[in-house]
């Protein structure tokens, strides 16, 4: 049964008001709908649905009919059937490709930086602990920036005796960009970069544009080294490059400090997204024994 037939059997049971001399189903009731309603739920279920798994195959599934699929988007506040829930290998890589014009420029973009303790099980001797970096103040005549405190990445092990050493600790932290970069060019460029554009040195070597005119530009979420001796090419997936005066190359602000870069990853926006569309998955069922009492209660509610 298509998806517009089934919601129909949802808001069949929503109020009618006037609307420019039209009746029109008063779907505003919908924001105090879950509240209302979860106050006489007393059991739910988590779920986590499959790949591909779509909720109306779960209706059907749990609650022995397609129909009732608005208990579960009423369960977990969806309002977008299709957005609100995960999306399919094949619907998630269009959204993919639609939003950021590409796979590769989804995968390549980087949207923060954060964090790696979850990826890291290292475990240090208060020795080696001891022997990190020291923090901002400790050398006044090095670039504060360079210096960081790694320290306040680990957390100290303790048993009866006393700290037997140090674990990553397990605070999140984000970063909008690890350095801030700029350069000139050897030669005015005709048509200037355009702000947003991934510009490589290389393959593995590329950076987000945050300005740029004919002759300077600024780049952000450096990947690769962007120094070098001699002057060299850079380029877009567009194909407009230019020429980088090697002398001009500087780091304008090192946002992640030196010492701390390897605590922290890029985040893209591939990554980040298909995150998001995984946590999507986590749902909670209402009791099937409590589906009936449920929508009569939602009739109820709706009057």
């Amino acid at each position: 049964m298509p998806i517009k037939r089934r919601q129909d059997l949802y808001f069949r049971k929503f109020p009618l008001n006037e609307y420019k001399g039209q009746p029109a189903v008063d779907i505003m009731k919908r924001v105090n709908l879950s509240s209302n309603v979860k106050k006489y739920l007393s059991v739910f279920y988590t779920h986590t649905m499959e790949q591909n798994e779509n909720v109306d195959e779960l209706a059907f599934n749990y609650y022995d009919s397609v129909n009732l699929d608005w208990m579960i988007y009423l369960a977990n506040d969806i309002v977008d059937p299709h957005f609100d829930t995960p999306l399919s290998d094949l619907d998630f890589d269009e959204y993919i490709s639609k939003k950021y014009g590409s796979y590769r420029n989804a995968e390549r973009k980087i949207i923060h930086y954060e964090n790696n303790y979850d990826a890291d099980d290292t475990i240090l001797s208060s020795a080696a602990y001891e022997a990190l970096a020291p923090s901002y103040n400790a050398v006044a005549t090095e670039d504060p920036d360079s210096i960081g405190n790694p320290k306040k990445y680990w957390k100290p092990i303790i048993n009866m005796i006393g700290v037997i050493g140090y674990e990553r600790a397990e605070e999140p932290t984000l970063y909008n960009t690890n350095k801030i970069m700029s350069f000139s060019f050897d030669t005015e460029m005709a048509t200037a970069f355009k702000v947003g554009d991934l510009v490589a040195r290389s393959g593995d070597t590329y950076a987000e544009i945050v300005y740029a005119n004919t002759t300077v530009c600024n780049i952000k979420n450096v990947i690769g080294d962007f120094t070098s001796n001699t002057d060299f090419t850079i380029s877009t997936d567009a194909g407009t490059t230019a020429t980088v005066n090697a002398s001009s190359v500087a780091v304008d602000r090192q946002v992640i400090p030196l010492t701390e870069v390897v605590y922290n990853r890029p985040v893209s926006y591939y990554n980040y997204e298909f995150k998001l569309n995984e946590a999507k998955r986590n749902i909670f069922l209402v009791d099937k024994q409590n589906s009936k009492a449920i929508i009569n209660q939602l009739t109820e509610v709706l009057r």
